[in-house]
């Protein structure tokens, strides 16, 4: 027999709720906001224009914010494990070794054709 501890509140709530939200906008100039601290294989959840306008085709790129730091063996990566729902994109941030204790720029390109750079902040895997 099994027996369930802690706070029976704690599995109503929905699992969005503990996720690290970001925004993401047009305005891809150098953010100066703290990057978010995640850890790896976390969801993070993103909204804003560039997420509720586009279509079904979003790349998110994370790139090394710090391009000094070559012990990563990578500038830049794609990440692929990520889904769609209620206007907002769940992206999987990567559970690899190397990225952790690093700070990455968020991006997201929108569109196949002609895509639309978009910048919802930074993150730090740890």
């Amino acid at each position: 027999m099994l027996a369930a501890s802690g706070d029976a509140s704690a599995s109503n709530s929905p699992l969005w709720m503990n996720m690290v939200r970001m925004y993401s906008t047009t305005d891809t100039s150098t953010s100066t906001a703290m990057p978010r601290d995640v850890a790896a294989g976390e969801m993070v959840m993103i909204s804003g224009e560039c997420v509720a306008d586009a279509d079904d085709d979003v790349r998110v790129v994370l790139s090394l914010a710090d391009d000094t730091d070559a012990q990563a063996g990578y500038h830049s990566m794609l990440v692929t494990d990520q889904t769609r729902e209620d206007g907002t994109l769940h992206v999987r941030v990567p559970n690899m070794p190397e990225a952790k204790h690093h700070v990455f720029r968020v991006r997201l390109f929108v569109g196949a054709d002609d895509p639309r750079i978009c910048d919802a902040g930074s993150i730090r895997i740890g």
